[in-house]
């Protein structure tokens, strides 16, 4: 296939979200942001004084994918805990504006729902206070997720969005892979041990992630020895693929069979790294559900990312934004090993 067919054809790919369903199945959250100018220093410890000029909630977590999905104008069902708080009505509103179905979300007496506060003063963090639970679900609280969540539409993929606050335990787990059928199944881990995810059409562990699994260290420079520390988990567990996110590196693709496969990074403006993940998985799978090739997928997933980094917060990109940041980069072809290490050393 030319760049030109390639690039047609991945402008084209949001077209075909339309109409498709997707689960999402993960820890939800509820992002707020405080926004203001630093103009001293307290007098009463060396910390800047924020004056607060502004505050917004946003979904975060696993709700921020259902929100990246439903954006780009799919179907999606989120099934998650959250407790009978301020918190969980605020996320549960801004699920309902945002089209996603919530009624596989549980709400658990006397459980705090995720909240993050972060403080912001001209595009940067300050300061982050999370309010959490992180005890696992019971089998029962699975056992009814699983229940009302089958009353949704069937899913043409299905993501596990693991932020390990207790959604996903084995039991939750083991009910989807259940559930699943012949559609890909796609997770964001946070435990060390990919064995869980196991039969996952691909995983998408950040670098970090990748080497706390894997139990070694990893050169983000060193596209083989990450492709070996992948494909070494992959076997003992079951993957089908993986999809490693190496930051402003891009993101590594590794199938089990065949070669490792880079997606270089498209160079922007980086204000906030804050819910690109999610963007990206979302995206991922939605193309993947659209029968896209994984290469293909992680791409359009790259792209997305590359958007979501230029604002600050948790955003949901749209299709307009990701196809204009593919036009502008005609030139982010998948690269073999090879080539990017050609291109780091003439750099």
């Amino acid at each position: 296939m030319s760049a030109a067919s390639g690039t047609s054809a991945l402008l084209a790919l949001p077209d075909r979200f339309a109409g498709l369903s997707i689960w999402v199945v993960g820890d939800l959250m509820i992002d707020e942001y405080v926004s203001g100018a630093v103009e001293r220093i307290s007098p009463e410890a060396p910390v800047p004084v924020v004056r607060a000029q502004g505050s917004e909630h946003r979904l975060g977590g696993a709700a921020n994918v259902a929100r990246q999905i439903a954006t780009l104008g799919a179907r999606v069902s989120v099934a998650g805990i959250c407790g009978e708080d301020a918190a969980a009505e605020q996320l549960l509103r801004l699920c309902a504006g945002a089209g996603i179905d919530t009624r596989a979300v549980l709400r658990l007496p006397g459980r705090h729902t995720t909240r993050k506060l972060r403080v912001v003063s001209h595009s940067q963090q300050l300061l982050r206070l999370d309010w959490e639970d992180v005890q696992p679900c019971t089998a029962e609280v699975s056992a009814q997720l699983l229940t009302q969540l089958a009353a949704s539409d069937p899913p043409d993929a299905i993501i596990l969005s693991d932020y390990a606050k207790g959604v996903l335990t084995p039991e939750t787990i083991a009910g989807i892979r259940g559930a699943r059928g012949a559609v890909p199944l796609v997770v964001d881990p946070k435990h060390r041990d990919f064995a869980r995810y196991r039969g996952a059409t691909t995983v998408t562990p950040n670098l970090h992630e990748l080497e706390v699994a894997a139990g070694c260290s990893l050169d983000v420079a060193d596209l083989a020895g990450i492709a070996a520390a992948a494909r070494t988990l992959m076997a003992s567990a079951g993957l089908e693929s993986m999809v490693v996110t190496l930051g402003n590196h891009g993101m590594l693709v590794v199938p089990a069979a065949g070669a490792e496969t880079a997606v270089p990074a498209m160079r922007h403006d980086v204000y906030d790294v804050t819910g690109a993940g999610d963007t990206a998985i979302a995206v991922l799978t939605l193309a993947l559900a659209a029968r896209a090739p994984l290469m293909q997928a992680a791409q359009l997933a790259n792209a997305a990312a590359g958007v979501s980094v230029t604002q600050v917060g948790a955003v949901a990109v749209s299709a307009a934004s990701i196809r204009d940041a593919l036009a502008a980069h005609p030139d982010g072809k998948l690269l073999s090993r090879h080539e990017l290490a050609a291109r780091a050393a003439s750099s």
